[in-house]
């Protein structure tokens, strides 16, 4: 395998590395797609980094107007593949994308349908001054509040936020946008006020007030990329083994300045396992925190900067693997250091070889331990059955 670098073109700074594949697989940089999924091939024939598509939460292509329809199109964020083809109708007529407004207690002679005319004594002209003042569905592109009418915009969110009660949650739709600006978080900072971010795609983002600690906020770019392979293969196999995983990278740059979690989409085929997250430190991958992913295949995982991540799916949590096969916990090495590749045998310290003064041989009190914790176990079992056969 060879390497590759990136590095900062100003300072030279290293930012991430990407192992090469051997000159036995020729493998293209370049995506294939089909409705299945996403891939890069080798030129001996077999695919690569084989992935399903993500949405990106749809994008508008064609703007309507009002003698024309419009287009949106939701693509892959890995690979860029159309998904998904919408048509959005006409200004001028059509029935709208929502729901139709309910008729207005106070004004009994308003059309229930917006767009369809009042009846006019001049063909093809609307009388617009009994229409009641109706929240319309947000722009395109444009950040939206979720069951509040479709408010619209990051004003009409910061005024909720501030308006918003301690303990209480707001829903924002992001409709395609991924960067929220820092004077919404400014607005919950130090308060019990929760915003969650929905991003598509099954990704959202959710931030309380009290876990801001930045002492300057910053504007923050909330995308996701999924199936990415920025972290080399044998740093993930020390870790992985032969479980599931897929890697992630944040494209906003450093620490977000308070604590963020992330909810995903992982399946409802891995329900009941855990997602594990794991932070690439350069040369090792650092256990961060872990989720049970629900029924619905979501899993809540814990994030204070952007980097490059691995999530493993386990069948045990961490604490599990404490556990021996009778249910007695042990004390076993911290998560953290079972992230590192321990070292072998021959890589410890001669002097750590010689002869106990004491003892007059190499390590023989751990070896008398042993002994005595192994003699006790045996006694303890044939007790047990002498018991057994008593009764």
């Amino acid at each position: 395998e060879g390497k590759k670098e990136y590095r900062c073109t100003v300072c030279g700074y290293l930012i991430s590395e990407e192992t090469l594949a051997p000159l036995g697989h020729n493998v293209e940089e370049e995506w294939q797609s089909d409705i299945s999924g996403h891939w890069h091939n080798c030129e001996c024939g077999e695919k690569h980094n084989i992935g399903e598509h993500i949405s990106d939460g749809g994008k508008v292509t064609l703007e309507p107007d009002y003698d024309s329809e419009g287009k949106r199109e939701y693509r892959c964020t890995v690979c860029g593949y159309v998904m998904k083809t919408e048509t959005i109708p006409a200004l001028g007529g059509g029935e709208p994308d929502r729901p139709n407004p309910p008729v207005l207690p106070d004004k009994p002679n308003i059309p229930s349908e917006p767009g369809n005319p009042n009846e006019s004594d001049i063909p093809g002209e609307f009388d617009d001054s009994n229409e009641p003042d109706i929240p319309i569905s947000p722009d395109y592109d444009m950040p939206f509040l979720k069951d509040d009418n479709g408010k619209k915009g990051w004003e009409a969110i910061k005024t909720d936020a501030a308006n918003s009660e301690e303990g209480s949650a707001i829903i924002v739709d992001m409709n395609g946008t991924i960067v929220v600006p820092k004077e919404v978080f400014a607005v919950i900072e130090g308060k019990d006020i929760t915003i969650i971010f929905e991003m598509g795609g099954g990704i959202s983002w959710s931030v309380n007030g009290k876990s801001i600690t930045a002492e300057a906020l910053s504007d923050i770019d909330f995308a996701v990329n999924t199936y990415t392979v920025n972290i080399p293969a044998e740093i993930i196999n020390n870790i992985a083994k032969e479980r599931y995983f897929i890697q992630i990278s944040l494209l906003h740059s450093g620490e977000f300045g308070f604590t963020a979690v992330l909810s995903i989409d992982l399946g409802k085929t891995n329900a009941g396992l855990y997602a594990k997250l794991y932070y690439y430190n350069n040369d090792y991958l650092e256990y961060i925190c872990e989720s049970e992913i629900s029924s619905d295949g979501k899993a809540e995982l814990t994030f204070t900067h952007a980097s490059d991540y691995l999530i493993l799916i386990d069948e045990k949590a961490v604490g599990d693997d404490k556990k021996t096969d009778d249910g007695e916990t042990y004390d076993p090495v911290s998560s953290d250091s079972n992230d590192k590749t321990p070292p072998s045998d021959d890589s410890v310290d001669s002097d750590s070889k010689e002869e106990n003064p004491k003892t007059g041989g190499a390590g023989e009190a751990w070896k008398i331990m042993l002994f005595g914790s192994v003699s006790a176990a045996a006694c303890l079992l044939l007790l047990k059955k002498v018991k057994k056969k008593i009764e």
